[in-house]
């Protein structure tokens, strides 16, 4: 049996960082996490198996979230912050994570203000955050199944598929932006968790 809540976190979380494997650079090191959820430590954790992270910033979150971030072991070695000054925050961040709505105002962030140094991966981890539609047109966007693409009215580079398959090119150079918003359609990676699961059990 396997718990339903536990493996949607874990397929979340693994969908995440697969993505930034692709997308972010590969010497990305400071990361940025806007708002808050119980993801999040999951998410900090997938992202550091594919990405060496020095510094992780917390922007909105619960006052407890860098203790429990602080004390785990797959991120021991990485410096953990808080600030609430997320627009100068961006300007030295590599990746930016959107995780959630703010965690005093439960407000999801209109993120108007929105504007990653060249070379950011920029991953929306919330649904409902309302992206700068520069940004979107602009960036390089990536879902998780272009058959069912979070937002029609955009033009999407790729999905996993393509990225995974190698029929399609994540980061095309250095400096570019790239987007990755998951879609609704993400039950393939869930029996693919269930596979591996029973696989190593």
């Amino acid at each position: 049996m396997l718990d339903g809540v536990r493996l949607a976190d874990w397929r979340t979380a693994g969908l995440h960082a697969l993505a930034a494997s692709y997308l972010s650079r590969e010497d990305t090191s400071r990361l940025l996490i806007i708002g808050d959820s119980p993801l999040i430590p999951r998410l900090a954790c997938a992202y550091a198996a594919v990405r060496n992270f020095t510094s992780i910033l917390l922007a909105g979150a619960s006052k407890d979230m860098q203790k429990r971030l602080s004390g785990l072991p797959a991120l021991k070695k990485v410096h953990i912050g808080t600030t609430a000054e997320i627009h100068d925050a961006q300007e030295g961040a590599d990746m930016i994570c959107i995780a959630g709505p703010d965690k005093d105002t439960g407000n999801h962030h209109h993120l108007t203000y929105l504007d990653p140094p060249a070379g950011c991966h920029i991953d929306v981890v919330d649904a409902n955050a309302s992206l700068p539609t520069d940004l979107q047109e602009e960036g390089r966007l990536f879902t998780t199944d272009l058959k069912s693409p979070p937002l029609t009215h955009l033009e999407w580079a790729a999905d996993l598929k393509d990225l995974t398959q190698g029929n399609k090119a994540g980061r095309r150079y250095y400096g570019q932006r790239t987007l990755f918003l998951h879609g609704n359609r993400t039950a393939v990676a869930d029996y693919a968790l269930a596979t591996h699961i029973f696989l190593r059990s």
